[in-house]
């Protein structure tokens, strides 16, 4: 794991290749395969892969441009748009 900054604020990479980006102690982004997202935003691929989970917490919402191919899993407990 290599770390920029410290525990409060900073950007850390783990072992299996995810960027999280941190600010006041709280996670405010994350990177990935798949692509980015944060609290407000989702850019990435339009294919769940296989093995892979998408998920939309309660409380949250989410916009996906379609089509969406799901090979994986999409949970929704909050609100997802499929436009």
């Amino acid at each position: 794991m290599r770390r920029i900054g410290n525990v409060e604020g900073g950007i850390q990479e783990s072992a299996s290749g995810e960027v999280d980006i941190r600010a006041g102690g709280v996670e405010v982004a994350q990177f990935d395969s798949s692509g980015i997202r944060t609290s407000m935003l989702y850019r990435g691929t339009q294919t769940v892969p296989t093995g892979k989970t998408w998920t939309v917490a309660s409380g949250d919402s989410a916009v996906v441009g379609g089509p969406v191919v799901a090979n994986g899993t999409i949970t929704v407990n909050g609100t997802l748009v499929v436009v």
